[in-house]
């Protein structure tokens, strides 16, 4: 922490050393935005998950691409072949070069290779670096090469949907598994009403099968598929709710001067705003949206807007096309 300041500024840099020798060093001069998610790989996403702590690794994971390791032998992993002592040492500091050391002491014994028994095939790892594509009657699935860190042991399994969903649910991978791009999913629609067709997405689910986000709504002749940055369990849902608009600042009639802003809230619980558009006699209007608050506002143009009595429409469109639309007139001063 920065004296005189409340922010938390973190570690800039680490180094290991083992028997006095520098094995792995990392250090945090920039990052480039692109490859931001592989953070993930180079700290413990299990950990980040389950108590929101940050780890750092002192070896890399074979997709880690992060140019922040000006040193990395054997991209840190050690290997001894002798029974002795070997002493290591971190090394962390702050921008600012406030340092912290920790010493300690690791042991290591020359030991006979134990024998491995061979896994079944629904617990075997999938490779970091290879494309995979597992189909049944009931989804498909398409997992590029890299999307994985290092090689994870990945499993899939399906079981009745619930009386709001209408697909299996599909259950992949482990959710505390770190991820480094996206997939694709197609669940097959074959429980679906024509009728509910335009209101259908892949929804991603939590383990009591709420809802959580919505994948996709991409159709074809038997399927939905959607897309995820995440393991976790998935099925066919329906929205037939369209967004909620509430004015902020505005009620029929009320008078404006010109540069007032105009607001609204607006928010969709399962598919999300997907397009909105503000209309004002007729005419598109610019109207910007805050995601974080669910917050639009306009901001009353004098050079486009002149004296007088206006029409407003305001429209919000789900990510399933469900829409609701804001009408009233105001008065410009």
């Amino acid at each position: 922490m920065l004296s005189g300041s409340a922010n938390k500024c973190g570690i800039y840099s680490i180094e290991l050393y083992v028997d006095d020798s520098l094995i792995q060093h990392q250090q945090m001069d920039k990052l480039d935005f692109n490859k931001g998610r592989f953070i993930n790989c180079h700290t413990d996403f299990r950990q980040f998950q389950r108590a929101k702590s940050s780890i750092h690794k002192c070896y890399l994971e074979p997709n880690n691409k992060l140019p922040i390791y000006p040193v990395s032998q054997n991209r840190g992993k050690l290997s001894f072949r002798d029974n002795k002592a070997h002493p290591i040492r971190f090394v962390v500091k702050d921008v600012y070069g406030n340092t912290s050391v920790l010493n300690d002491t690791v042991y290591s014994t020359v030991a006979q290779p134990a024998r491995v028994k061979a896994k079944p095939e629904t617990e075997k790892e999938w490779a970091w670096n290879r494309r995979y594509n597992p189909k049944t009657a009931d989804y498909e699935i398409d997992f590029p090469a890299e999307c994985l860190f290092r090689n994870e042991p990945v499993k899939i399994s399906d079981k009745p949907g619930t009386p709001n969903l209408y697909s299996r649910i599909v259950i992949f991978g482990d959710d505390e598994i770190a991820m480094n791009g996206s997939y694709t999913i197609k669940l097959n629609r074959r429980n679906l009403p024509d009728s509910l067709l335009p209101f259908a997405f892949v929804a991603q689910l939590n383990e009591n099968n709420r809802i959580t986000r919505m994948a996709g709504n991409k159709r074809d002749a038997t399927s939905i598929g959607g897309t995820a940055r995440t393991f976790g369990r998935f099925a066919i849902a329906i929205d037939t709710v369209s967004p909620t608009i509430s004015p902020v600042n505005i009620a029929e009639g009320k008078e404006f001067y010109p540069l007032q802003t105009i607001s609204f809230s607006s928010s969709d619980a399962l598919t999300g705003i997907e397009a909105y558009n503000l209309y004002i006699d007729n005419t598109w209007a610019l109207i910007s949206y805050d995601a974080k608050y669910d917050r639009f506002s306009y901001t009353i143009d004098p050079g486009k807007i002149l004296p007088g009595v206006h029409r407003l429409q305001f429209v919000v469109t789900d990510g399933v096309g469900n829409s609701r639309t804001f009408e009233c007139n105001f008065l410009l001063r």
